[in-house]
């Protein structure tokens, strides 16, 4: 299965030291980005108590992201709905560009990150791990400029913006359908609902997540971001549908439904009943696999131009 970095990726899981598989570790206190753009976002960094030279440069890298983002709010006081629109996605889109301030952030600390839940950052007790004060220091310069770590499975994790960073930073300003998508993203980034190829929330909140794609898509037929939005509806709903390789819907050799997956699906079909995804379930009821992810492919050939599978494996 391909996944699209939304970080939709990054997406997300371990249960060390109690944490919701995918989410993002918990800060010590909530620090919103528009908040810790202001002065103390630096003051924070600065007065960490600098002791190596990579210390220094991750200061430096953190003052630098919330330098950035002042630079944004700025331009969004006199910008127009969509020059604001405009500079959301250029925005976005050099967030993980090579050489920026979040890469060269997650390559500084590449190897911690890389074996995330080790010392001195972590310290193991008889019944879990528990974060070391030199982590929690980490996490609060974080989050004084609006990012966080985020487990992303197998032991790793990565840096990130907070959740509701963006929608933060750019709600006061851009388009309707800029708004509802960047919300719709940051409940999605919240939630992390997939990780270590298996489905981490219930069926219910994964078909929540859907509708709102759904509703969408509908409302907003001719926005800028269409496409980036039929993307994040297709690997939800091919999750939802096809199974992950370790939340597969049907059995090894294909021939039935398992019984909850039939369950999830009457119950989205019963809240549902207009979404067209209810109708897809309706044609594969009862069908054996291969024939029920060919008529799944031919809906979304004929209605996005390409087979769901292509598009999610």
């Amino acid at each position: 299965m391909k996944t699209k970095l939304s970080l939709t990726a990054l997406s997300v899981l371990l249960a060390a030291c109690g944490e919701p598989a995918g989410n993002a570790v918990a800060p010590p206190q909530s620090e919103t980005a528009a908040s810790s753009v202001k002065a103390q976002a630096v003051s924070e960094v600065a007065q960490s108590g600098l002791t190596t030279d990579t210390d220094a440069e991750r200061s430096a890298l953190l003052a630098q992201f919330a330098a950035e983002t002042r630079e944004i709010e700025r331009k969004l006081e006199k910008a127009t709905p969509q020059e604001a629109d405009e500079l959301y996605e250029r925005y976005e889109a050099g967030l993980w560009k090579e050489n920026g301030v979040l890469s060269r952030l997650n390559d500084l600390d590449g190897q911690w990150l890389g074996d995330f839940y080790s010392a001195p950052y972590w310290k193991e007790t008889e019944r879990n791990l528990r974060p070391t004060a030199l982590f929690r220091q980490r996490q609060r310069q974080a989050a004084a400029v609006g990012l966080e770590y985020v487990d992303v499975g197998e032991g790793a994790a990565v840096l990130r913006p907070q959740a509701n960073y963006l929608p933060e930073l750019f709600e006061c300003c851009v388009s309707s359908d800029y708004y509802v998508y960047l919300n719709i993203k940051a409940a999605q980034d919240e939630q992390e609902a997939f990780s270590d190829a298996a489905v981490n929330v219930s069926w219910p909140e994964l078909g929540n997540i859907i509708v709102k794609w759904e509703r969408f898509l509908a409302e907003y037929p001719q926005s800028r971001l269409k496409k980036r939005a039929e993307q994040d509806y297709a690997f939800y709903a091919g999750a939802f549908l096809r199974g992950l390789d370790n939340t597969p819907t049907y059995s090894d050799d294909g021939t039935r439904v398992y019984p909850e997956y039939a369950a999830a699906w009457q119950y989205f079909i019963a809240a549902n009943p207009d979404s067209p995804i209810s109708g897809l379930l309706k044609k594969i009821r009862g069908k054996p696999r291969a024939e029920a992810f060919d008529i799944i492919d031919q809906y979304w050939r004929h209605h996005f131009g390409e087979p769901l599978s292509e598009t999610f494996e």
